[in-house]
């Protein structure tokens, strides 16, 4: 800061010394030399003056954007997505080997169930963490997202057939646990925001008012960083909260394909 104070006091007399030799140079000159002598000096001093003076007022700018975008990095956020494309999610699904997932429905179309279907063919490892379908909850986020009360219910129930007719036996009811690789779980609390992680990448939505989360922009985080941590703590949180039940067999998805409750 000294430094700069130090310079700027020099650039000011150089630009008083520009001024006065241009001045000068006007004024009536006994030889033709010397006034265009003066003048081009004045000019050059002038012009080395505004240069460096843009340099610094620029360099400031740049300095106050960069030491702004530095909380944004420093919290971890790399990339936004807006909107998050239906495909990159399709695809991110169908190549990860681990996938972690908390959202109030999903998959929200067939291009996202498209991948949902192949990381459950080639056996992912997957935590599926989805609103209840009968939770007061996702009636009123999807009232607020301007869907039908009843949107987000049938979503849900519509992934665990899916899920239910992709790993189950046709009309199972084996009392076995699921497989190892898949953990599914129904939440009736507030999960903080929509949450997918994948092979070491966090991507976080929004749940904004007038459009689902897939409509709005979302956040790539980097794993490790002070954003991670909390999305991390939002995942378990919901997973551990006592409101949240677990999907342990077959017999229990088949309840939902057959009725849609659970029960």
């Amino acid at each position: 800061m000294k430094n700069r104070r130090v310079e700027w006091t020099v650039l000011f007399v150089l630009l008083i010394l520009a001024v006065g030799v241009l001045a000068f140079s006007f004024a009536p000159a006994k030889t033709e030399p010397l006034y265009d002598l003066l003048s081009k000096l004045g000019f050059a001093i002038l012009v080395t003056v505004v240069v460096r003076a843009l340099t610094i007022l620029f360099s400031i700018s740049d300095r106050k954007r960069e030491v702004r975008l530095q909380g944004f990095d420093d919290l971890g956020m790399m990339v936004v997505h807006d909107p998050l494309s239906d495909f990159r999610v399709r695809d991110l699904l169908a190549n990860a080997k681990r996938i972690r997932v908390l959202k109030t429905w999903f998959p929200e179309n067939s291009d996202i169930e498209a991948g949902l279907m192949s990381a459950l063919k080639r056996k992912a490892s997957m935590e599926l963490i989805l609103c209840h379908p009968n939770s007061k909850l996702l009636h009123a986020r999807c009232v607020g997202a301007e869907e039908a009360g009843d949107h987000g219910g049938r979503r849900v129930i519509r992934a665990l057939r899916m899920i239910h007719d992709a790993i189950c036996p046709a009309g199972s009811a084996n009392p076995a646990a699921l497989p190892d690789n898949l953990d599914i779980r129904l939440y009736d609390t507030w999960p903080g925001c929509p949450i997918i992680w994948y092979d070491g990448t966090w991507l976080m939505g929004f749940y904004f008012r007038g459009a689902s989360s897939p409509k709005w922009p979302w956040i790539e985080v980097r794993e490790g960083s002070k954003l991670a941590e909390i999305l991390d703590d939002q995942f378990s949180s919901t997973k551990k909260d006592p409101s949240t039940t677990r999907i342990r067999n077959c017999a229990e998805l088949l309840q939902y394909k057959m009725n849609g409750t659970g029960a």
